[in-house]
């Protein structure tokens, strides 16, 4: 039993769940701060929208969640687990009624992302978010099914964790879509697909043998590797745009205690992101190193969130 919950845990990969519970909190916050009068909001408001949020973090997870037990469910029908390497990690389908398992996980995680977004829809009477829920689940089922052994994995982790997540969450609060949303959904988008695209070149080898054509296979891990660079480097670009933006309002104003710290954080994305491609470049050849890319993508889309925190706190006050 003990095992079982281990491998549950485990399948539902809680290192990677900053993908979807950051973006929620980065696109509540670039929201207010695209509204010029977040600053004057009644309190009950305030508090319904914290409400939405937590519901939207909950919605996002779950399905997160429901697509991890998916792909692991059909990776062991079609037998892309036989084929993985010793030292990957070990999945559910390793168990006696693994697949069971798995199937049961995807079909709870998906009920519980149904019911919280319902109620996310009830309380703000955006109806139209029903439209983007089953969307959400199509592409979530569609990825595990068929849409990742294609080479479009990476693509929907940018669509569906980028602006569909972020400009969902900032017409749900503001009724608007402004800079800061698409600079954020922009960002959010790129790292969730970079975490995408790692996990995909640590299993290539497995993949090739079995036909599933990720845009890894398809590329080569030389031309991978070079696109993940180029992500990184667009994500540096945005927050290099952030800091340019609080020193033009702000002014000398920006050297604060507040604002020495929001500086550290920009320079910690730019510093965690550098130790991910690093640990990408050395995985190619030494494989236990993807364990550290993921540590620090996971920390990426921590620093980020603080960031923005920072950003929203100066911003506000100024």
């Amino acid at each position: 039993m003990c095992e079982k919950v281990r491998m549950i845990i485990a399948g539902s990969r809680p290192r990677t769940w900053a993908l979807s519970v950051c973006p929620v909190i980065i696109a509540g916050l670039s929201a207010y701060l695209d509204r010029d009068h977040c600053g004057q909001l009644p309190r009950a408001i305030f508090y319904e929208d914290l409400v939405l949020l937590g519901l939207a973090v909950l919605v996002a997870l779950s399905l997160q969640i429901c697509a991890n037990f998916v792909n692991d469910y059909l990776d062991g029908v079609r037998g892309v687990d036989t084929s993985r390497a010793a030292d990957a990690p070990q999945r559910l389908n390793a168990l006696p009624c693994g697949a069971h398992i798995s199937h049961s996980c995807a079909w709870i995680t998906a009920i519980i992302g149904i019911i919280a977004g319902c109620a996310a829809v009830w309380i703000s009477q955006d109806y139209w978010l029903l439209g983007v829920g089953a969307v959400c689940v199509a592409a979530a089922w569609g990825y595990s099914s068929f849409l990742s052994a294609r080479g479009f994995g990476e693509l929907l982790a940018f669509v569906f964790f980028g602006p569909v997540l972020v400009f969902s969450v900032s017409v749900m609060l503001t009724e608007r879509i402004g800079a800061y949303s698409i600079a954020a959904s922009i960002q959010c988008g790129l790292v969730s697909a970079l975490v995408m695209l790692i996990n995909n070149m640590r299993d290539r080898v497995s993949d090739k043998k079995v036909h599933k054509n990720t845009i890894v296979v398809r590329w080569g891990i030389d031309k991978t590797v070079q696109g993940a660079h180029l992500c990184v480097f667009i994500v540096w670009a945005v927050n290099l745009m952030y800091a340019l933006s609080v020193y033009h309002i702000m002014g000398t104003q920006l050297i604060s205690d507040l604002g020495v710290l929001y500086l550290l954080t920009a320079a910690a994305v730019i510093t965690v992101s550098w130790k991910a491609l690093r640990c990408v470049r050395i995985a190619v050849y030494e494989q236990h190193y993807y364990r550290g890319a993921f540590i620090f993508m996971n920390q990426l889309m921590l620093a980020l969130a603080v960031n923005y925190l920072l950003m929203f706190i100066l911003l506000m006050a100024s």
